[in-house]
């Protein structure tokens, strides 16, 4: 969440940079972006699986299932160098308006990853290890095609492989407008963190908090929308 976070700090820095028509400034950001998604992503990936079983273990993972689900969390952390670099393009795809490509793109790699769930876990028996691996390969999956687009598009968001680089002035920015936004979930989470000891992923308990994450997520997602919104009309001067 907090990395995620940043990428909200990024995609409204951008709209900002957007609305006043600033090209320069917008990529100096997208190509900052770019860069931080990999450099989070793999600081997040090593993080998660140098402490993926301690942190099982202090949740109170029962002994019988500690070990599958420390492959799991595992394998899914190897994951978030793609998954945040996905959240990171998006973001900039959505600061000059384009929110239907992320849309789709995600929506493509959700099918993938329901129909590579049937195939690892029914037909190959991979048990917990192919459930994880369809995440990871669904999340690259997007991460292909968002940043295919940014590779491609004429728009002012193209990027350059050669211009990836950190331009420390637009990461202050994209930081100080992020941890916040990254944070708050944060707090949210937490609290629930510590309600995990003792329940097991097949109890009711976990099904309703499942369902209520799955409302909360729902909620969440108009915030980006308005924030980009609103941050292209100062960009622009126009209140």
């Amino acid at each position: 969440n907090l990395f995620v976070g940043f990428s909200l700090g990024a995609n409204v820095v951008i709209a900002h940079a957007n609305g006043a028509r600033d090209h320069k400034a917008i990529q100096k950001n997208v190509h900052t972006a770019v860069t931080m998604s990999v450099i989070c992503g793999l600081i997040v990936m090593v993080l998660g699986l140098v402490l993926a079983r301690p942190l099982l273990t202090w949740m109170g993972s029962p002994a019988d299932v500690i070990d599958k689900a420390t492959l799991y969390v595992q394998i899914f952390f190897l994951g978030m160098p793609v998954n945040l670099l996905y959240n990171f393009g998006a973001g900039i795809m959505r600061a000059v308006g384009d929110t239907r490509r992320p849309l789709v793109y995600l929506s493509i790699a959700g099918m993938a990853n329901v129909l590579l769930n049937l195939l690892l876990v029914i037909v190959f028996r991979m048990d917990v290890a192919g459930v994880a691996i369809a995440t990871v390969v669904s999340q690259l999956l997007s991460a292909v095609f968002v940043m295919r687009h940014l590779l491609r598009t004429d728009e002012s968001i193209r990027m350059d492989v050669k211009k990836l680089g950190m331009d420390w002035k637009c990461v202050k920015e994209i930081v100080r407008i992020g941890l916040p936004a990254g944070i708050q979930p944060e707090q949210r989470d937490h609290s629930v963190f510590h309600q995990c000891p003792g329940l097991r992923l097949d109890g009711g308990q976990c099904g309703g908090g499942q369902c209520g994450r799955v409302c909360v997520c729902i909620d969440e997602q108009h915030f980006p929308g308005h924030a980009d919104l609103l941050q292209r009309k100062p960009g622009g001067k126009r209140i």
